[in-house]
């Protein structure tokens, strides 16, 4: 644990479930995406696009927070309701979102 924390300069990936409670199969599969997460971000590589889907009030942006701040990203929330109150400056505003992401040095998770 300890030469783990010093490799990637931060706890070791169980800790992104913390307070999280989730089947074991889930978790599982919860971890193996965290570790790539964390290991894309060591090595520079291109991230991979993954969707979370779910009935309300499971957890999904828990984890995408959770997975940001563990691997060091940036990351913002958005839902359709956020951009559809905006009428015609939607289109432009959503283009900020993705030109923000786009010039973020430590990468953007946009949920």
């Amino acid at each position: 644990r300890r030469y783990l924390q010093n490799w990637w300069g931060k706890t070791p990936t169980r800790n992104v479930f913390e307070g999280l409670v989730l089947p074991p199969n889930l978790t599982s599969k919860l971890t193996w995406l965290a570790t790539a997460t964390q290991n894309t971000a060591h090595h520079g590589a291109p991230y991979r696009n993954i969707l979370l889907h779910g009935n309300p009030g499971t957890g999904k942006t828990l984890f995408a927070k959770k997975l940001a701040y563990s691997s060091g990203l940036e990351y913002a929330i958005m839902t359709g309701g956020d951009f559809a109150q905006l009428g015609r400056e939607a289109v432009t505003e959503l283009h900020k979102v993705f030109d923000w992401a786009e010039h973020s040095r430590s990468g953007t998770l946009i949920f």
